[in-house]
């Protein structure tokens, strides 16, 4: 057997173990017994804690994408690696939904705030609904009978900047 076998057999025996750890499959423990006691025994199942799995996790697609696991958790990031730390958070977030922005953090060498800005602007932004002709006339009827802001917005269903921000833009407010 050569160096290049051996190599490649301990990696092939590395992803079966990083494989098994991301799909929860059991560990196995061996037990000391006292052969005095002859009832058959059991393998023990142990879960990998949450925190291992997620770190596993992260390992795991770093080596998919071909980026160091330090690279991502590096003060300065180029584009490249902006891009691909904030897909594995979102991967991450995927799996574990209930997992905190501080320990999202903690993994990603990040304060938990920047965390959650990430996040954020990573979400699908609901798309603004169009403002109708009708509305904005029904705005102006009510401004010209000395109705404020948020008045208006309640009777016409949108924030009182969003009524501010139409009466101005048609120099009306």
């Amino acid at each position: 057997m050569t160096v290049h076998q051996t190599q490649f057999d301990r990696q092939a025996h590395h992803y079966a173990a990083v494989k098994a750890r991301l799909m929860g499959e059991p560990k196995r423990v061996m037990i000391r017994v006292d052969m005095t006691y002859a009832a058959p025994i059991k393998p023990a199942r142990l879960k990998a804690s949450t925190r291992d799995q997620q770190n596993e996790f992260i390992k795991h697609r770093c080596q998919q994408l071909r980026v160091c696991c330090k690279t991502i958790t590096a003060e300065r990031l180029s584009p490249r690696v902006k891009t691909i730390r904030d897909q594995i958070l979102m991967e991450v977030k995927e799996r574990w939904p209930n997992a905190h922005a501080r320990r999202l953090g903690e993994l990603f060498n990040r304060k938990a705030n920047s965390i959650r800005d990430v996040l954020a602007s990573l979400k699908p932004k609901s798309p603004a609904r169009p403002i109708t002709p009708e509305a904005v006339e029904t705005m102006r009827r009510l401004r010209s009978e000395g109705m404020n802001f948020a008045k208006i917005g309640e009777a016409v269903g949108i924030t009182p900047n969003a009524v501010r921000y139409h009466l101005h833009k048609r120099g009306e407010a």
